[in-house]
């Protein structure tokens, strides 16, 4: 019996190492492709004779980068079943301010983030969340009444919650009357739709000279090694 156990043990873990070498592997070709799909995107922006037709390109690469990025970091965690969140959107964050912004001060990035480890399954759309609401940030960031352009990400769980929800909240600073993205466009719709994902619900305010988009769930039940 003692033989049988262990010859079960040992088969599972095979099974579970082969799971995460084919999902690193998936998530490594992933992340060339669209890294491939960039390129060619930037080829056709040189051709292109239009501002509008660049502007477009342009920000479907800021997208497929941050996809990229997101799947990098998947097929390098130690633990394809668990995904650091934190540091996950810490990275996608970081790469898109990157990229500059169209403030005409600098840019100063604030980041509270709490250790939250959680599923795979979960981590990529929080994280093309984040992807998306970044974007929009550094697209409408203005002074605010002090002069200072600012980005603040804030991730913490409440363990005082039944369900231990997860909350994420990205800020910018927006000049006094400062109109935002309406509910109708692209980052508007794509967040929209990775919060639906996450089971979240989702808030955008604007006040007191700061947007903000906050969205709160619930961690998904963690899965047995072997399940």
């Amino acid at each position: 019996m003692a033989e049988t156990i262990t010859r079960d043990e040992a088969d599972l873990e095979n099974k579970v190492y082969e799971r995460e070498v084919l999902l690193r592997e998936v998530h490594h070709r992933v992340k060339n492709n669209l890294q491939l799909m960039s390129s060619i995107m930037n080829m056709q922006a040189r051709r292109a004779t239009s501002p509008e037709v660049r502007a477009a390109i342009r920000d479907l690469q800021d997208r497929l980068a941050s996809l990229a990025t997101v799947h990098g970091k998947l097929y390098q965690s130690p633990d394809m079943a668990r995904v650091r969140a934190d540091t996950l959107i810490d990275d996608v964050a970081r790469q898109l301010a990157a990229l500059g912004s169209s403030a005409r001060t600098p840019l100063r990035l604030d980041f509270d983030l709490e250790p939250v480890t959680m599923e795979p399954d979960q981590a990529a759309p929080l994280a093309l969340l984040t992807a998306e609401a970044v974007t929009n940030a550094l697209k409408y960031v203005e002074p605010d009444e002090e002069g200072a352009c600012w980005l603040r990400i804030r991730l913490t769980r409440d363990e005082a919650a039944e369900d231990g929800a997860i909350e994420l909240t990205i800020e910018n600073s927006i000049a006094p009357g400062a109109q935002t993205e309406g509910a109708s466009g692209l980052g508007s719709l794509l967040i929209r739709a990775f919060a639906s994902q996450l089971e979240a619900s989702l808030r955008q305010t604007v006040s007191d000279g700061r947007y903000a988009v906050i969205v709160r769930f619930a961690p998904a039940p963690r899965q047995g090694r072997n399940a």
